[in-house]
């Protein structure tokens, strides 16, 4: 994907897609000692970018591949966010970054994860 195709139109505002694939991976490494992915009071820096990236059609981008991936692995180290259910009440299970509570716990249905998250679910959960 050349530098003009990673803009595109969401809500109304040009979003620098290269930007929410920084932010989304941020999410995940950043405190190294405990990622924002995993703190209830930080999550939203990795669920809002991931659903920006989702909106924009990009679930199957390898960069957001390779960045999911990273978000599944870490929940073999860290907890999942405690997340406010209301926030998430309206958040279908296909937006699978809102129920990682229930990944972590191995009650998410596991046909509903995209093929590249299903075998880290299966074998490690």
């Amino acid at each position: 994907m050349d530098k003009g195709q990673d803009k595109k139109t969401w809500g109304g505002h040009s979003e620098d897609i290269v930007e929410l694939l920084k932010d989304y991976k941020y999410s995940i490494e950043y405190p190294p000692d405990l990622p924002n992915a995993y703190i209830y009071f930080n999550y939203w820096m990795m669920t809002d970018p991931r659903d920006k990236l989702h909106e924009l059609g990009l679930d199957n981008d390898p960069r957001v591949i390779e960045i999911d991936k990273k978000l599944l692995e870490g929940l073999k180290k860290y907890i999942p966010p405690d997340y406010s259910e209301k926030e998430r009440k309206d958040k279908p299970l296909e937006r699978w970054w809102w129920h990682l509570d229930k990944i972590a716990d191995k009650t998410y249905p596991a046909e509903l994860l995209p093929e590249h998250l299903r075998e880290i679910y299966l074998s490690s959960f």
